[in-house]
């Protein structure tokens, strides 16, 4: 995490949760996808224990870096693009594993898991507002 302390996305049995891939360089997910789950999340009036919403750094073997410029290039991001610490944990995928073994090769993707542990068809943040019963946009 932004920690460099090991994340696990443990159960996710009981709620939903949203996984949202993004890197820096994907301007749709820097411009409007952490901005959107960012409003979702400030504006929503639903109970937090209901779902929760991980952004992970996509991440392939193919691409250069590091935590170090992970960390630097996403405080960046929240000084500037951001205007704050997005409401959710932002992740790196040092391992490539939580890309590779779920498939993800082009941005931005979501995964969408329900309460009782099952990846939910076509999932992103609109089923989400939708599965916990929010309105707006």
């Amino acid at each position: 995490d932004m920690n460099k302390k090991p994340f696990l996305l443990g159960s996710v049995k009981g709620h939903w949760t949203l996984l949202y891939y993004w890197a820096d360089w994907c301007i749709p997910c820097i411009e409007k996808g952490i901005p959107d789950l960012t409003s979702f999340v400030q504006q929503t009036t639903a109970p937090h224990s209901k779902y929760r919403i991980v952004a992970i750094r996509f991440n392939s073997l193919d691409e250069s870096g590091d935590w170090s410029t992970f960390k630097a290039k996403t405080e960046h991001l929240e000084k500037t693009l951001w205007h704050g610490i997005p409401p959710f944990p932002i992740v790196y995928d040092s391992t490539t594993h939580m890309t590779s073994d779920w498939g993800v090769h082009e941005l931005p993707p979501y995964a969408l898991i329900d309460p009782e542990e099952n990846l939910v068809s076509h999932g992103d943040l609109a089923v989400l507002r939708k599965a916990i019963k929010i309105k707006g946009r």
